[in-house]
């Protein structure tokens, strides 16, 4: 049985459903972390169908904070509830921005 690899990868940002994206070395595709915030640098083993599984950051974000609920990372319901306020903040408005840019309703 071949052991699976770990591999190290850098989140380079967080996308419109707030999942971390990490451009692995070779690929064009962004692998989706959930949990994640930019600049983190994390560690995960691939799965055979392209998803990352035990996930573990190694260098955390200042954006991190701790989650305020007990049911975090259990019930898919807050995905960035482990970020800061002003980051959030920052996040929704530039995903707006970029959907308002993408039809020409924002310079």
């Amino acid at each position: 049985m071949i052991m699976p690899k770990r591999v190290t990868g850098k989140i380079s940002r967080i996308n419109a459903q707030g999942l971390g994206e990490v451009l692995e070395e070779g690929s064009k595709l962004a692998l989706e972390i959930p949990f994640s915030l930019p600049n983190e640098i994390i560690d995960y083993v691939k799965d055979d169908d392209g998803k990352a599984n035990n996930v573990k950051v190694k260098v955390a974000s200042p954006y991190r904070k701790q989650p305020s609920c007990p049911q975090f990372q259990k019930c898919g319901g807050c995905s960035l509830q482990h970020a800061s306020k002003n980051f959030v903040t920052e996040w929704k408005e530039s995903v707006v921005a970029h959907a308002l840019r993408e039809k020409d309703l924002y310079p």
